[in-house]
């Protein structure tokens, strides 16, 4: 009789996809970001000086324990400077959306349009499209879209939220947004966002970097993790997802942060058509 076939392994990190869609990760959480690289400079600056104080001096290994200490040291150093450079962009980042918005109700939101928001982590541009007030409920749904673009961009390492329809993205937020509408690739990056998340099982993926929702709407430097959440909407007419661009990697986003993500896509799916 043949050989009994190997059984597959189960559960959700036999399969990586499956694991970006249900809030899993391949990282320990809350390490992430600065605070492995404090973590790990902490760690070799320890472990220099023990090796200092407990190694035998000798005139036989003096000298090359000195340059071996002192390129443990310099390492070390260079991984708290970066952690604590990366600190000062994680803290000095925020986001102010309240002139654009004051200038978006006087102007009404039919008309489209674009504010800037100014932040540490620099300038943060937001774009409305003119088919926005179409889609959305009431004249609070706005400011909804707004709140959870800002408080996502701020509170994790996302650059960029965009709210993609079937047939344009309603709405943008994020660094050196592409300017390019309406042209046969946006239209194409769109369809693929849209045909991809809603074939996905759990309703969020993680796509890649030329992906044609990547490469279309999102700037290169900002597809180092795209993420597609999926949107529910009360009388599911309509298909919806959010985009979500970064300079990171996907491994910088904590569980929480995803899972956050799920119960934003619910909230912005009450406010849409």
């Amino acid at each position: 009789p043949p050989p009994p076939k190997k059984k597959s392994s189960s559960g959700v990190y036999s399969r990586p996809s499956a694991a970006i869609e249900r809030g899993s990760g391949f990282f320990v959480p809350g390490l992430e970001g600065s605070r492995v690289r404090i973590l790990f400079g902490i760690l070799v600056l320890i472990l220099a000086f023990v090796n200092h104080v407990t190694a035998p001096m000798t005139e036989l290994n003096t000298s090359g324990q000195s340059v071996s200490e002192a390129v443990a040291a310099f390492y070390g150093v260079l991984l708290l400077v970066q952690a604590f450079s990366e600190v000062g962009k994680e803290r000095g980042f925020g986001v102010d959306l309240s002139s654009s918005s004051t200038e978006e109700k006087k102007e009404g939101v039919s008309s489209g349009g674009s504010g800037v928001a100014t932040g540490g982590g620099g300038v943060v541009q937001q774009k409305a499209s003119s088919q926005l007030s179409n889609i959305l409920t009431d004249d609070t749904g706005i400011d909804a879209i707004k709140w959870v673009a800002a408080s996502y961009v701020a509170l994790t390492p996302a650059t960029h939220v965009l709210l993609i329809g079937e047939e344009d993205v309603y709405y943008s937020l994020g660094p050196d947004l592409l300017t390019t509408q309406n042209n046969s690739d946006n239209e194409q990056g769109i369809a693929a966002a849209i045909r991809d998340v809603y074939n996905s099982q759990g309703g969020r993926i993680s796509i890649p970097s030329d992906h044609h929702a990547s490469v279309s709407l999102v700037p290169e430097e900002f597809r180092r993790c795209v993420l597609l959440q999926r949107i529910e909407t009360l009388e599911e007419k309509k298909k919806y997802c959010l985009l979500i661009g970064s300079n990171q990697l996907l491994q910088a986003f904590t569980k929480n942060d995803l899972r956050w993500l799920g119960r934003l896509s619910l909230y912005v799916g009450s406010s849409l058509k």
